[in-house]
């Protein structure tokens, strides 16, 4: 696989390999439960911000690619894509969370996830791998802002590190102003 080649999928997680991706190590927790096992995590980047999701709702991980756009959508639905057959719609992160592009080429990469019976990409502005959390080190969310759109929160190599919701992320019908 080329990875110059901006049309070719960066990162696929073959159908029943993304427990053995999760069950890689990481930096475990120093407040760990003892036997607690690690959860595997996709990070990426967004707006200047670090970000990540369950890796086994990671279908895989594309490049740039040419988006038709949907009339009378939302500004952060970029609109739908076309890959293996199977169109995709293609949600802005950024715009979804009111955030700024900080990706040099103003054009990140796709990472499509799964969401109920089926896909959705999210434009990122960066993947930066998977890690391993212990489920103990995650906690609440703070108040406020775009973190109506975050599961929970760590630290990760002395960087804040924001769980998404990918259901509210995904939810057309959520509004993050919504009390």
């Amino acid at each position: 696989m080329d990875h110059d080649d901006p049309f070719e999928p960066l990162g696929v997680i073959p159908a029943g390999q993304e427990t053995e991706a999760a069950a890689s190590p990481g930096e475990p927790s120093a407040d760990s439960v003892p036997g607690e096992a690690a959860t595997g995590f996709l990070r990426f980047t967004a707006g200047g911000l670090c970000f990540a999701v369950e890796i086994g709702r990671v279908k895989e991980i594309l490049g740039p690619r040419q988006v038709t756009p949907v009339p009378r959508t939302p500004h952060w639905i970029r609109g739908i894509i076309s890959h293996r057959g199977a169109i995709i719609s293609l949600l802005d992160l950024c715009g979804r969370l009111g955030l700024d592009h900080r990706s040099a080429a103003g054009f990140g990469r796709i990472v499509v996830v799964r969401s109920g019976g089926g896909v959705a990409g999210l434009l990122v502005d960066g993947v930066r791998g998977v890690v391993s959390l212990l489920l103990s080190s995650i906690e609440p969310p703070g108040e406020g802002g775009g973190r109506d759109f975050v599961a929970g929160t760590t630290r990760q190599g002395g960087e804040e590190l924001l769980l998404l919701n990918l259901e509210k992320v995904l939810d057309l019908e959520w509004n993050s102003t919504a009390a």
